[in-house]
């Protein structure tokens, strides 16, 4: 009877062995990626950057895996819970934006690419990683490049233990469609024109030019689109941008507040920044949209030179009700 009894207890352990030896390797796992995420948390508050985005991790082809985007998003966690003064760019907003721009990961190695990465996601520096398979570990490491310059300005490594589930997972490719980069100024590019003559958009003073209805953002609170309808070059080098809230929810939608200055910019094609300079007063109970129903709000900007060829629009802003402020980043807009 004892025999069996231990028979019976043997058979047991076996069974539960893999569910008793999983969650040990997740915790390796996660204590690497919180090692590393806590490392380059300090380089980034050093560094002065505030706000941060996290692209998929590759192989060193730069293909993506279901390991790549599950430690990318590990990361993510880590970075957001390490208390530190710096937000960071929710993962599924970065890839929403990824495909709309064309932008493929493999690309973030170069530097075109990522000052473009980082204006239309309103990141100041990225976290890139590369995954390395080893005999027993798979190797990670992870750089922190600044968004302006694509120079590194910090770096972690660690090793993931090579369990059957993490092989699984590295053997498993995405297939992302955003591989095959399209240059914006070909396609997928949102076309200013001025309201007068359809001729193509110059930043001249006194100029009205009419945005394409597709330069907007379609994630805001609970379902509800913003765009940007039109810009007006005013004297004195000053740039109003309009923008139309649509409430397409099934409640009443509410503007509280629109621009926050260091937050809320214009960059154009070459890098360079152009901050608010004042918004368009919104009383203090908001501006109530019935369902259904529309909003218009402006926003005034330094304006960026004549010789401009596009711009990236990102906006600080409060809307919906107790939903708090969010960060809005819009396609590129194309002039000349």
């Amino acid at each position: 009877m004892t025999q069996s009894c231990n028979a019976i207890r043997f058979v047991a352990y076996l069974l539960l062995l893999p569910f008793v030896l999983l969650p040990i390797h997740q915790t390796i796992a996660q204590e690497a990626i919180g090692s590393i995420a806590q490392q380059l948390a300090s380089k980034i508050t050093t560094s002065g950057k505030t706000t941060i985005a996290v692209v998929d991790f590759v192989d060193l082809q730069g293909n993506v895996s279901e390991l790549g985007r599950y430690l990318s998003e590990e990361f993510t966690a880590a970075l957001a819970n390490s208390s530190q003064r710096f937000s960071v760019v929710d993962r599924s907003h970065l890839n929403v934006l990824l495909k709309e721009h064309k932008l493929q990961v493999s690309d973030i190695v170069d530097p075109k690419t990522v000052r473009e990465l980082g204006m239309i996601a309103g990141a100041d520096a990225l976290i890139i990683g590369t995954l390395t398979p080893m005999s027993e570990n798979v190797r990670l490491v992870v750089k922190l490049l600044d968004a302006s310059t694509a120079k590194i300005v910090g770096a972690g490594s660690g090793d993931i233990p090579k369990t059957k589930a993490i092989e699984e997972l590295l053997g498993k490719e995405v297939q992302t469609e955003t591989s095959g980069k399209i240059p914006p100024d070909k396609t997928g590019s949102i076309l200013g024109k001025t309201s007068r003559d359809g001729t193509k958009a110059k930043l001249v003073s006194g100029a009205i030019i009419s945005i394409s209805e597709e330069c907007i953002v379609s994630d805001v609170y609970d379902g509800n689109t913003l765009r940007i309808t039109s810009l007006e070059v005013l004297p004195a080098k000053k740039l109003k941008v309009y923008f139309l809230l649509e409430n397409r929810s099934k409640r009443i939608a509410y503007i509280n507040a629109a621009g926050v200055k260091g937050e809320t910019f214009i960059t154009d094609d070459i890098g360079d920044q152009y901050d608010l300079v004042s918004t368009e007063k919104i009383d203090n109970n908001g501006r109530q949209v019935p369902i259904g129903g529309t909003a218009r709000f402006s926003v005034l900007f330094n304006a960026p030179p004549e010789s401009a060829k596009g711009l990236y629009l990102v906006l600080r802003a409060n809307i919906g009700q107790g939903v708090g402020w969010a960060t809005y980043s819009f396609p590129k807009i194309n002039l000349q």
